[in-house]
């Protein structure tokens, strides 16, 4: 059998195993989200179960804890809540019988509590306090920090609370990425991990379809529970991606009923989205509905120069102009969660829509042609350049869980289904002073991208807090990528294909990965060690010249994680893991494709996968209410890959992907968190580190290094118990490339937040690059050829944004005195 006939094989299989989870399932999400209220006095309601969560070590509440109700002998689950930011809970509508609450939280012992009876005459039960000791043996789970803070440190990733950065509250997960550590945002607004493009984006735990980028920009940030930035993933992890996983916790409910929020916000330039979340829980099932709409513009000023030599002769072009970026997005998904047993759930989940991108320009440029001696010609002319991408996207999430007896005893089964269509049309037109056109081209990228991902995990208790954990995955993905170039004639004026840059090329790449990872704790020392396998089968054809370039190749990824808890305010992880950096499918055509009648790329089919080495210590020490982490971390990316320029023809620039060497990154973050009154709270933020990158271009090293540096100082001020203020600074150093360097800049955004009708209601106005500070500029060396650009955004970006949340409040209520019927949540 071909290989090409075995893949079909496997997809029609594939397809088969989805149509019948979707003929026997519904469609889910699942996780928790509750708000706090205030303290209107409210009539204490009959049949009641309340209580308070709070943390053992630090005597703080426990927000998002999940409360369930059993019925008793038997424990059935009756219902359930989680807590509110005050760490209240409570149950109504309890009838008679024996119950028992069994409370719950990541990183913390579970509380079970005494047996209670609910009769006619005792139908209002006050629990009390209840509270939850951390567990340091959960190594990969232990909460660091309380939940008071804007960003939750854990054993294995830092988790950012998006409800508290005020000044991204209209933007998308980009613009929450802008105020957290070890991340910073370029002018096209794609994102870096430590200083890296490379990294795996989840949401809840899935892959999605897009790429990572195109991802966090398409979700809105009001939809965002949190965002867990995982800088050394385990073995559980795929090991794609320089600098580890950033992983979007999507906003959900656990409350019975219905339940939801919806959101809507408007700016300058044109910007504007709205958001909607809907949450119906009742008895064993639980089912959400979503969707999403997103306008953004972002118009900036542009200058360019570039002069290329050959010979005697040196061609200088320089531009300047306005332009224009555009992201639209159009989302919806849906999903049901079914506990059909106390040891059984199954979920299924869905999501499509619509992602665009437009980025448009008018130029002016003036192009020079000279010698040492004399000029030999100068003219100007206008260009209007446009790139439109589009992304129609859909995918499939079903997962299975069954707990067998003992605790902690689990399997869980995944399948996800992916598809992404691709629409890419790029182009330039140029013409004379007078307006008349003088050349243009227009290209073309289209086709279908397809992956099914499945996943086996299992998970098996030891003896003495120990844990055995084993899985098996495979990855199955094909795409096709039509390719059409146009050339304008000048004397027909229409738009001519050219066939010597137009191609189909088929992408196929299967990934087999099997993993086992042991954990344990001896007193107050944990280890995680993990060991993954991977095999990769990978097939690019194209129909111009029946080329095929195949690659078959097994790569292994250990990962170690050591803690020491030294106090209980002191504690101190290390960790290894091995990741990869596989090529992108376009990286690797070798085939000429032109971008605008300036730029073409070429791929580069000899190109083999990037291998990073990272190691991470971290300090952490709680002050209770005050924090300080410094993580030490040195990473080594063997093969790297970086986008080299190089004159393609006259005035004409190519970029190709080489793996030119090596690159070094060692350096420190340190995050400081401070409250010096209830009213103002600090976080200070800095990440210092040496990079260097070393390697050969034109049989000629090219070594380089520089000192880069982002520094974070965030503000935010409670006025009172509905006004919030926040003023976010943040500067970010110059760096080196292979070929070049990036100059620094400097931005503030502010923010103020105010809550009506019992925090059911907020408003929020934001203003992002406040002191118009943000200037982008980059220069760029190559044999025969230098560039420099510099961008500068439009200002001022203001927008306001009104944010309703409906049932998933509790009242609170005000205690008047012994015997009296009413009671404060807020002080319980």
């Amino acid at each position: 059998m071909s290989k090409r006939d075995h893949f079909f094989k496997l997809n029609l299989i594939t397809n088969q195993v989805r149509n019948v989870i979707l003929l026997f399932t519904l469609l889910f999400v699942f996780t928790s989200k509750i708000w706090a209220t205030d303290n209107t006095p409210q009539p204490r309601p009959n049949r009641a179960v309340v209580g308070r969560v709070i943390d053992k070590k630090t005597e703080s509440p426990v927000e998002y804890a999940t409360v369930a109700l059993y019925q008793m002998p038997g424990k059935k689950l009756v219902t359930g809540v989680v807590t509110n930011q005050k760490g209240v809970f409570m149950l109504k509508g309890v009838k008679n019988g024996s119950y028992q609450l069994e409370i719950k939280y990541i990183g913390y012992d579970k509380h079970l509590s005494k047996q209670f009876h609910v009769t006619d005459q005792n139908n209002f039960i006050r629990i009390g306090q209840v509270i939850l000791a951390p567990n340091a043996k959960l190594l990969n789970e232990v909460e660091v920090v309380g939940n008071n803070r804007n960003i939750e440190y854990k054993i294995d990733k830092k988790v950012v609370n998006v409800s508290k950065q005020l000044t991204a509250t209209a933007g998308t997960a980009v613009d929450v990425l802008e105020n957290v550590p070890s991340v910073t945002v370029d002018v096209n607004g794609d994102v870096s991990l430590r200083g890296s493009t490379s990294f795996t984006v989840l949401i809840d735990g899935k892959p999605t379809v897009l790429d990572a980028n195109d991802a966090l920009k398409q979700i809105p940030s009001a939809s965002i529970q949190n965002i867990e930035l995982i800088t050394n993933p385990s073995v559980k992890y795929d090991p794609d991606g320089t600098s580890g996983i950033i992983n979007i916790i999507t906003k959900k409910n656990k409350l019975t009923g219905i339940s939801g929020m919806a959101s809507l916000s408007g700016g300058t330039f044109d910007n504007y989205n709205g958001n909607l979340l809907l949450n119906w829980r009742k008895n064993d099932f639980n089912f959400t509905l979503g969707g999403n709409f997103r306008n953004g513009n972002f118009p900036y000023d542009t200058e360019n120069r570039r002069e290329t030599f050959s010979n005697d002769t040196t061609w200088v072009t320089s531009s300047y102009g306005e332009g224009k970026r555009n992201y639209s997005m159009q989302s919806f998904n849906a999903g049901v969660e079914w506990n059909f047993s106390d040891k059984d759930m199954l979920s299924v989940s869905g999501r499509f829509g619509q992602f665009n991108m437009n980025m448009g320009s008018d130029l002016t440029y003036t192009e020079l042609v000279k010698t040492s001696k004399e000029t030999i010609s100068e003219k100007q002319y206008l260009s209007s350049e446009n790139a439109d991408r589009q992304r129609k996207f859909y995918s499939v999430n079903t997962t299975y869980t069954h707990d067998f007896a003992k605790k902690g005893h689990q399997i869980e089964a995944q399948f996800n289904a992916m598809q992404r269509d691709a629409m890419d049309d790029s182009g330039s037109i140029l013409t004379d002073m007078d307006g008349k056109i003088t050349d243009g081209k227009n290209n073309s990228e289209d086709g279908p991208s397809k992956r099914y991902v499945t996943k086996i995990d299992y998970t098996l208790p030891l003896a003495n807090d120990s844990k055995f954990e084993a899985g098996f995955q495979s990855r199955v993905q094909n795409s096709t990528d039509d390719t059409k170039l146009y050339n304008y004639d000048v004397a027909s004026g229409d738009y001519v294909i050219d066939n010597k840059f137009s191609r189909v090329t088929d992408y196929q790449r299967d990934i087999y990965s099997m993993y086992a990872q042991y954990n344990t704790q001896i007193d107050k020392f944990g280890v995680q060690a993990g060991f993954r396998e991977e095999y990769t089968d990978r097939v690019i054809s194209s129909d111009t010249d029946n080329s095929t370039a195949t690659v078959r190749r097994w790569d292994w990824f250990p990962t170690l994680h050591l803690s020491y808890n030294i106090t209980d305010n002191d504690q101190l992880m290390t960790s290894y893991t091995k990741r990869i950096k596989r090529t992108r499918g376009y990286y690797l055509e070798p085939f000429i494709t032109w971008v605008d009648n300036f730029n073409v790329r070429q791929g580069n089919p000899n190109l083999i996968p990037e291998l990073i080495d990272s190691y991470e210590v971290t300090y952490l020490k709680d002050f209770g209410r005050n924090f300080l982490s410094v993580d030490l971390y040195y990473r080594v990316t063997h093969n790297k890959v970086e986008q080299i320029e190089s004159v393609y023809d006259e005035n004409i620039i190519m970029r190709t992907p080489e793996n030119i060497g090596q690159d070094y990154s060692f350096g420190t973050e340190i995050t400081l968190g401070v409250s010096p009154f209830k009213w103002w709270k600090i976080n200070l933020m800095g990440n210092l580190y040496d990079y260097r990158v070393e390697g050969q271009l034109n049989d000629q090293d090219f070594s380089r290094s520089s000192f880069n540096w982002t520094g974070r100082f965030n503000n935010t001020f409670i006025i009172n118990k509905t006004t919030s203020f926040q003023i976010n600074n943040t500067y970010q150093s110059g760096s080196v490339t292979a070929q070049g360097s990036k100059e620094g800049y400097y931005s503030m955004n502010i923010a103020a937040r105010k809550s009506f009708f019992d925090r059911k209601l907020n408003a929020t106005i934001q203003m992002r690059n406040a002191l118009n500070t943000i200037n982008y500029e980059s220069y760029s060396e190559a044999p025969g050829l230098t560039t420099y650009n510099s961008t500068t955004y439009g200002w001022p970006m203001v927008n306001l944004t009104l944010s309703y949340t409906f049932n998933n409040f509790k009242r609170s209520m005000k205690k008047r005195g012994e015997g009296s019927s009413d009671m404060d949540m807020e002080g319980f």
